[in-house]
């Protein structure tokens, strides 16, 4: 559910940050901290997921607390530390998300059953 949310709300504003990227020639550090971190803990579910490995995915919000942790539960390649405007921004990628799953069930909820079975009968 975490993954699908991030995920989601991620893609509700892409079009947004390519504009962001495109006017200043890069993409700006905590957006690419935000970004990294929602595509990390996909990865890491998917592989969860597909069975590759036993360990279950973590991390969000970086690897902060794990830094200070040994090394066997840090990540294997580099830590990702995200800033406190990184963290802000997988935080709205998780509201947009919700919002989005709620809105997208609630307009789904309706029918278009146009067949009336009392009349067939006739």
């Amino acid at each position: 559910i975490v993954q699908s949310l991030a995920v989601y709300g991620w893609w509700a504003l892409a079009f947004v940050w390519w504009l962001i990227t495109l006017c200043l020639g890069r993409m700006p550090r905590p957006l690419f901290e935000a970004t990294a971190a929602t595509l990390r803990y996909r990865m890491r579910f998917s592989a969860y997921v597909m069975m590759l490995t036993p360990a279950y995915p973590k991390g969000l919000f970086g690897d902060d607390a794990l830094a200070a942790a040994p090394e066997q539960s840090r990540s294997a390649t580099r830590p990702l530390v995200l800033s406190s405007a990184g963290k802000w921004l997988v935080v709205l990628f998780l509201v947009l998300g919700l919002a989005g799953h709620i809105t997208s069930s609630v307009t789904a909820s309706t029918t278009d059953d146009t067949t009336d079975t009392r009349l067939v009968g006739r």
